[in-house]
C-alpha cells in the first residue's frame, strides 16, 4: 500500500484552477523533489495535500495510508502523521514555544504531557541546535531564519510524522544554515518516513538522498525522473523539458 497516492487531482483557488489532473505516488523511505518555474503549482500541491480550506478540490482523490482524506481538516491530517513545513514561518506573540508544544502533544498526539515532558523537550531542543532558552520565548518571535527552520524541525521531531512536506525550507538561508538544517532533517528520516521537498536550491538536493524528481508547469505534472532529471534542469534550465511537453 502506498503511503500517499494522489489521483487525477484538480484544485482551484477563488475559482482559478491551480492544479490540473495531477498524479503522484509516494512510498515510505522515499525523498521526492518538486521542481518547476514560479507559479507552476508547487506550493498549491503542498497546501492541497494538507487540506488548506482555501484550496478547493474540484476533482480527483488524495489517499494517505490507504484512507481517502479529501474531506479531512488540516488538524485531522496532522493527527494521521502528516506535517507541512511552511516557506514563511509565522511568529505568534503571546504563545511560548513550550506551551505550543504542549498543545501539539495534547491535540495532535492525543497525549497528556507528563513529568518527563520537560526533560524530553530539552533534549530535542539540543538535538536540532536550539538553546533551551527558546522554550520560554514567544513562538518564532525574534528567531533568526535558521532558528525558525530548526524550530519546525523540532516540531517534526516532536510529532514524528510519516509524511514530511517541506515548502522551500531553504528560503532566506545561507549555505551553512542549509547544511545544518539538512543535517538535522537527515537525522529524522528513516525507512518508515517519506519526504516531499519543494526547492530550487542545489545545496538542498545534494545534501539529501533524492529518489524521485518531478516537474510541474501551469498546475500540471509533466515529468518524473531521478536525480539525473535535476542535473539536466540544473545545467540547461527548464526550456528543453518544457519544450518537449508542449
Amino acid at each position: 500500500m502506498n503511503l500517499l497516492d494522489i489521483k487525477n487531482l484538480t484544485v482551484s483557488v477563488n475559482e482559478k484552477k491551480v492544479l490540473n489532473n495531477v498524479n503522484l505516488t509516494v512510498n515510505k523511505g522515499e525523498v521526492h523533489i518538486i521542481l518547476g518555474p514560479n507559479g507552476s503549482g508547487k506550493s498549491s500541491l503542498s497546501m492541497s495535500i494538507m487540506g488548506n480550506p482555501k484550496y478547493k478540490v474540484e476533482g480527483g482523490d488524495i489517499f494517505f495510508d490507504g484512507e481517502r482524506i479529501n474531506d479531512l481538516t488540516p488538524d485531522e491530517r496532522a493527527k494521521r502523521k502528516m506535517f507541512l513545513c511552511f516557506q514563511q514561518v509565522e511568529e505568534i506573540e503571546g504563545l511560548t514555544y513550550k506551551d505550543y508544544l504542549r498543545e501539539l502533544k495534547t491535540k495532535v498526539k492525543n497525549e497528556r504531557p507528563d513529568l518527563a515532558f520537560n526533560i524530553t523537550l530539552g533534549k530535542k531542543f539540543e538535538e536540532v541546535g536550539l538553546n533551551e532558552s527558546h522554550m520560554m520565548r514567544y513562538l518564532n518571535e525574534g528567531f533568526s531564519g535558521g532558528e525558525k527552520k530548526k524550530s519546525e524541525l523540532l516540531q517534526m521531531k516532536f510529532l514524528d510524522p510519516k509524511l514530511i512536506i517541506l515548502d522551500e525550507i531553504d528560503s532566506g538561508l545561507d549555505i551553512d544554515a542549509i547544511r545544518s538544517v539538512c543535517s538535522s532533517l537527515k537525522e529524522l528520516l528513516d525507512e518508515e518516513k517519506a519526504v516531499i521537498i519543494i526547492t530550487h536550491r542545489e545545496e538542498v538536493i545534494r545534501e539529501l538522498n533524492v529518489t524521485h524528481v518531478h516537474v510541474l508547469r501551469n498546475g500540471e505534472h509533466i515529468k518524473t525522473g531521478d536525480i539525473e532529471l535535476f542535473n539536466e534542469i540544473n545545467k540547461n534550465g527548464y526550456s528543453e523539458i518544457l519544450k518537449g511537453n508542449e
